[in-house]
């Protein structure tokens, strides 16, 4: 039996992260502005720059067996777009804790007009920044996912020539 390299599942496996890159994209952008309280946004930053950071390790350590020069490159970009995001990420906590800032002056009379305007443009802000970050994680994983599937690719191939 010839074993096959399996184009659906390298195929499918993208067009899954691709949707699911822009709906966690448009639940991050949502979610500064229905936060009842602002703190509730912490875990979620904290979360996504955990993951970042762990897929930046896993690009940066990722020890190739096949094409060396060729799979260097690429996962040197995929770490880089990881890491590129996490910083994104950390910004997204400094928003945070500048709208956690901000709300107590909501309430009162006084400074609500300046509060409100600071609020809107930290939310423009966290748009920009959010839409940066999941594109650099978006583009980060396909570079892995790439370089992956290719070094599958080619040790199937590797794997049928043995075989007579």
């Amino acid at each position: 039996m010839k074993r096959e390299y399996p184009v659906l599942y390298a195929g499918a496996s993208r067009f899954i992260a691709t949707p699911l890159s822009f709906v966690v994209l448009i639940l991050l952008v949502t979610k500064y502005f229905t936060a009842a309280n602002p703190k509730d946004l912490y875990p979620f930053c904290i979360t996504a720059f955990g993951v970042s950071i762990a897929m930046a390790q896993l690009a940066f350590r990722f020890i190739p067996q096949i094409r060396k020069e060729q799979v260097t490159e690429r996962l040197l970009y995929a770490g880089e777009k990881f890491s590129l995001c996490s910083l994104l990420v950390l910004q997204l906590v400094l928003i945070a804790f500048c709208k956690d800032s901000l709300s107590p002056y909501l309430a009162k009379d006084h400074f609500r007009w300046w509060s409100l305007s600071g609020y809107f443009i930290l939310g423009g802000l966290w748009s920009l920044i959010s839409g940066s970050a999941v594109l650099c994680w978006y583009y980060g994983y396909c570079a892995f996912h790439d370089q992956l599937w290719l070094n599958w690719k080619e040790r199937i191939r590797r794997i049928n020539e043995e075989k007579p």
